[in-house]
This record gives structure tokens, C-alpha cells and sequence, in this order.
């Protein structure tokens, strides 16, 4: 009975197979060797055609974006940095980073999602950072440049 209701699975040759849950196409999609949460906006019948091509955008061009990801969260890092010194007790009073470039090894992606907002496609990176452990930040793409670092974001 809700097989009538139910998406089939959408197969693409470099994102591999979507599945249709809660109002999105989901699969997975491999950054800098790891595998990751995809969502793409689309029809019951497909992931929109444009989302598909944006995902392939991510993929190949996430190596050059990472410098301007890094920046960004560098500077949401910054203003955490003052509270983080001064607390005695924990570890993430031990939480110390330098430069942007060390950033890496204090956050992790969430997931990669490709969807409208305002009214336009958009690449959003989640990720979950070691001195924000309260929100996930994302790094917003829109046409393939940098728009904005989010300071919290839901998963869609």
C-alpha cells in the first residue's frame, strides 16, 4: 500500500543512488576521501537536474573552496577563542587555534546539502566544529562562490 507513495531510488553515475526521504533526495557524496550525508531538493519522480549538477560542482571544486571555508571558520572561531581561554576546567579550555589553516583538525563535516534558498540553488556544507558545540555552521555556496558562513543550520 505505500510502495503507491513511495520514490524509486535515482541512480547517478558519479553521486550513485538517492533515495526520496522526508521531502529530499539523500545519498552520500565523498569529499577529500571520506563519505558524507547528501540531500538535494527535487521532485517525487528525480532529484532536480540542476541540484545533481551543483552536488558534481561540490564535489570536484570542494579542494579549492577549502581555503575560503577555512577562513571563514576561522573567524567564528575567533570570538569563541576569548571565552575558551578563559575558562579553567574542560577540554575545550584547552582548545587553542593559531591560523585558519590549522582549523581542520577541530571540525567535521555534517552534511552536504543542495537546495533553494531564497529562491536560489544553493550548496550548503554543515559542518560540527569542537568550539561551537551548540550549533552547526555551514559554509554557503551559491553559483559556485563563496556566499556566507552560517553560524547555525538544520538539516533539512
Amino acid at each position: 500500500m505505500f510502495s503507491l507513495f513511495s520514490s524509486p531510488s535515482y541512480f547517478d553515475q558519479e553521486l550513485g543512488e538517492l533515495k526520496r526521504s522526508r521531502g529530499m533526495w539523500r545519498g552520500q557524496i565523498g569529499l577529500m576521501g571520506q563519505q558524507y550525508p547528501l540531500i538535494l531538493s527535487g521532485t517525487r519522480k528525480s532529484p532536480e537536474s540542476d541540484a545533481i549538477s551543483t552536488a558534481k560542482l561540490a564535489l570536484h571544486n570542494y579542494p579549492h573552496w577549502c581555503r575560503t571555508i577555512e577562513r571563514a571558520l576561522f573567524e567564528h572561531y575567533e570570538p569563541y577563542a576569548e571565552v575558551l581561554a578563559s575558562e579553567e576546567t574542560g577540554s575545550a579550555s584547552q582548545l587553542k587555534i593559531n591560523r585558519a589553516a590549522d582549523i581542520w583538525a577541530y571540525v567535521e563535516i555534517e552534511y552536504v546539502a543542495v537546495y533553494y534558498l531564497a529562491n536560489e540553488l544553493a550548496t550548503e556544507i554543515a559542518y560540527r566544529t569542537d568550539w561551537d558545540e551548540e550549533h552547526t555552521v555551514a559554509a554557503r555556496f551559491q553559483d559556485g562562490e563563496f556566499n556566507e558562513l552560517c553560524g547555525s543550520v538544520l538539516r533539512p
